[in-house]
C-alpha cells in the first residue's frame, strides 16, 4: 500500500507540470526551479525500483529544493497508533528513523490528515493545534514548523510526506503545492 500510496501521488506530476506552464515571469521562474524538481522526480520514479530507495530520494530532493531540515515519508498504521520511518533527509539534524506513535503529537492534526487534508504549521509552539503538545511531541524532534501530506489509498491514510523546519517558516503556495505533487 505504501508503495502505491506514493506512486499514486507522484502520478500528479504530469498535471501539475501543465498547470504550472501558464504564469507570470516571477511564477514562471518558481515554476521552472520546481519543474526541474518535478522531472528529477519523475526520472527517480522511472529508475529506482526499491520502494524504500525511491522514497527516500524523492524526499531528499524535495528537501534540498525547498531548503527544509528534514523531509520524509512514513508509514501510517492508525490502527496501531504508529508511524514508520525508514529513512529520512536531514540537513544538520537528527534522523528520526525509527518507529512512533501517531499519539505523541497532535490529533488535531492527525485527525485531519486520516481525512486527506494537508497540514500545514507555520509555528508548531504556537499554533493552536500543536501548542498543547509542542514540547512532548514537536520540540524534541525539531519541527517548529512542518508540511504534512497525507497519502490516502482506498480512503485509509497509509503514508505521509513531511517537510519540516526548526524555525517558524511561512511555506508559500508553490512549497505546499510542490510538495502536495511530490
Amino acid at each position: 500500500l505504501f508503495v502505491l500510496a506514493i506512486l499514486a501521488l507522484l502520478a500528479g506530476l504530469i498535471w501539475w507540470t501543465a498547470v504550472s506552464l501558464n504564469r507570470t515571469d516571477r511564477e514562471r521562474y518558481l515554476a521552472e526551479g520546481r519543474l526541474a524538481v518535478l522531472v528529477h522526480v519523475s526520472e527517480l520514479i522511472r529508475t529506482l525500483h526499491d520502494p524504500y530507495e525511491l522514497s527516500y530520494a524523492v524526499a531528499e530532493t524535495v528537501g534540498r529544493h525547498l531548503k527544509v531540515r528534514r523531509c520524509l515519508f512514513n508509514e501510517t498504521d492508525v490502527e496501531r497508533d504508529l508511524e514508520i520511518v525508514h529513512r529520512d533527509y536531514c540537513d544538520g539534524t537528527d534522523s528520526v528513523a525509527g518507529e512512533h506513535r501517531i499519539s505523541e503529537y497532535s490529533s488535531i492534526t492527525s485527525h485531519e490528515m486520516e481525512f486527506g487534508r494537508t497540514v500545514v504549521n507555520c509555528d508548531s509552539k504556537t499554533d493552536p493545534r500543536t501548542a498543547s503538545d509542542y514540547h512532548r511531541g514537536y520540540e524534541a524532534n525539531g519541527e517548529r514548523a512542518y508540511v504534512a501530506v497525507p497519502l490516502l489509498r482506498e480512503g485509509r491514510w497509509v503514508a505521509s510526506l513531511w517537510a519540516s523546519d526548526n524555525q517558524p517558516r511561512l511555506w508559500t503556495k508553490e512549497e505546499v503545492s510542490l510538495l502536495q505533487t511530490a
